[in-house]
């Protein structure tokens, strides 16, 4: 099954972004959870296991909110086109 027929099948939000890039650059960017502090605002520190089954941890900035951690959960990875993960902002259903 494609990543893009998995993520219609899950309930929530999805998101598909069209970046002007090589690829394999675009994969080293996205996927160097350390780094993300330098390009996304919202993001204060980000550590993760990057593997299917394992966590990602966020320190985020959510400005309204204060300074959170959020955790998430890889459910696929298919190097070098996608990876999904699943987490919640406080509660399940957000």
């Amino acid at each position: 099954m494609h990543t893009k027929q998995k993520l219609s099948l899950m309930p929530g939000w999805t998101t598909e972004i069209l970046i002007n890039a090589p690829q394999a650059k675009v994969w080293q960017k996205v996927t160097d959870f350390a780094n993300y502090k330098n390009w996304n605002p919202f993001v204060l520190d980000a550590k993760a296991d990057f593997e299917e089954g394992r966590k990602i941890n966020f320190l985020e900035d959510l400005q309204h909110f204060g300074q959170h951690w959020l955790s998430a959960k890889f459910l696929a990875i298919e190097a070098p086109c996608s990876f999904i993960w699943e987490g919640y902002l406080g509660v399940p259903f957000l």
